[in-house]
């Protein structure tokens, strides 16, 4: 009621005043116009109408200035470098973030123009991407290097573009930077690092080969791969120079290539890395072949030349069987003097026995003829026992398979085997009975024995 009252009073007074300037027009007669409150309703209207747009006008201003202030803030503190030149190249106007990259106080960068902040030689690159932007109407993108607060270098990337008046002349430049200094780093870094791998790659002893898929068949099995670089090692190797092999394919200069090169290239792409030794028979030579995966395309490989270890290999394998069927030759002949040995050592055993059958016997004959004691007599058959165990071929293994028994042990069975009793054996070796007893027991026990087998029948058995 209290807005309405105001809006009243201030038409009255409006009002007023009208009325005032009417009467003082020389031809207002006094009377009011018969149509004066419908215009007086209309003016009200009017005046709420204005109120209304007023109030609109003061929010839409509002939002303006919020607007521009957000604008500012982001013009502000964006994180990449904002720069207005004026048409003499001027800095007009600067962010914070291009502030930094120039390193200088804001003062100082607005009363310079742009290109004192750009090292000498670029800044040829930098006032003719101005001009181009004039001419041409397009923003121009361009690296340029600047020099900051401090004479260090730093690296921007910087997109620049013309704001042309009425008359087609130059308004401003609108620049924008960004900082590339790491990228540019890593970029030189990336340029040494391939330079080095380049450097290793050409001096490799071994002969290395980068190449990529060049055709597959229709179940995917690789057919034939390209070369894209080739090392000294490799050209020595082969005889085949780099203008001959990179950009082609081997089956260009190579077409008779086997198919199990090919078959290992595919399987460095399915596990990564193969290696296999082989004979190319285009190259006449046997390789020791190493490939590796580089990515879905890309391979690398190293080739070893080892067709001298192969000859050798073989050489040696002719050498081993040469040197086997040696020794298969050697072994024939071994054991046909083994068997010369066995029948000259049979005839010599044979000579043994006949000497002592045709000279020792003799004499024993003749002692045992005299008169002899009992202790003689037994001693003179034993004796006569012992030359019969000597000249017996027979003897002979059981005396081998007898080496386990005692020497004592040995002439007991001995005298067992040919008869003699405990006693008989006593008085011959000249012992108690008690100790003949004992190494019967013994010879038993090693014969495994038990006490129903009759010992002289075993001790017979063995010859």
């Amino acid at each position: 009621m209290k807005a309405y009252h105001d809006s009243g009073s201030k038409f009255d007074r409006l009002r007023r005043q009208a009325e005032e300037l009417i009467q003082q027009r020389k031809d207002f007669d006094g009377a009011p116009p018969a149509d004066m409150l419908a215009l007086i309703h209309e003016l009200k209207i009017h005046q709420i109408e204005l109120k209304i747009q007023n109030e609109e006008l003061k929010r839409a201003q509002t939002e303006l200035s919020n607007l521009n202030k957000k604008y500012a803030e982001l013009y502000e503190f964006a994180p990449c470098g904002y720069l207005n030149l004026n048409p003499k190249g001027v800095v007009a106007r600067i962010n914070l973030a291009g502030v930094k990259l120039l390193g200088y106080s804001r003062a100082s960068i607005l009363r310079n123009g742009f290109g004192h902040y750009i090292a000498a030689g670029h800044q040829s690159l930098y006032y003719r991407a101005l001009s181009n932007a004039t001419e041409t109407g397009e923003k121009q993108c361009l690296e340029l290097q600047l020099i900051t607060n401090g004479g260090a270098a730093s690296w921007v990337w910087a997109e620049i573009e013309t704001e042309i008046d009425k008359k087609n002349d130059v308004r401003q430049w609108r620049m924008t930077l960004a900082d590339i200094s790491k990228k540019k780093e890593a970029e030189a870094a990336l340029l040494v690092s391939e330079e080095r791998y380049r450097h290793l790659f050409s001096a490799m002893v071994s002969a290395a080969v980068m190449f990529e898929i060049a055709e597959k068949d229709n179940l995917g099995a690789v057919q034939d791969i390209r070369f894209i670089e080739v090392n000294a090692a490799f050209e020595k190797l082969t005889g085949l120079g780099r203008d001959q092999v990179v950009g082609k394919t081997i089956r260009q200069f190579c077409p008779d290539t086997e198919q199990y090169w090919f078959d290992q290239v595919d399987i460095a792409l399915r596990e990564g890395q193969s290696e296999v030794e082989g004979f190319h028979r285009p190259l006449n030579k046997h390789f020791l072949f190493s490939v590796f995966r580089l990515d879905d395309r890309r391979l690398g490989a190293t080739l070893s030349d080892i067709s001298a270890r192969v000859a050798m290999e073989k050489a040696l394998k002719t050498r081993v069987r040469e040197s086997t069927t040696e020794a298969q030759n050697a072994n024939t002949a071994l054991k046909v003097v083994l068997k010369q040995n066995v029948q000259g050592q049979k005839k010599f055993e044979e000579k043994i026995v006949s000497n002592l059958n045709e000279m020792t016997r003799m004499h024993l004959d003749r002692l045992s003829a005299s008169n002899l004691s009992h202790r003689q007599r037994t001693l003179l058959d034993a004796v006569n026992e012992s030359l019969d165990s000597i000249a017996s071929p027979l003897s002979r293994r059981f005396m081998l398979e007898n080496m386990r028994f005692t020497p004592t042990e040995s002439r007991i069975a001995g005298l067992i085997r040919r008869g003699k009793s405990s006693k008989d054996i006593a008085q011959i070796l000249g012992v108690a009975t008690s100790t003949v007893d004992f190494h019967r027991n013994n010879i038993r026990r090693k014969l495994k024995l038990s006490r129903n087998t009759n010992l002289q029948s075993y001790l017979n058995s063995l010859e």
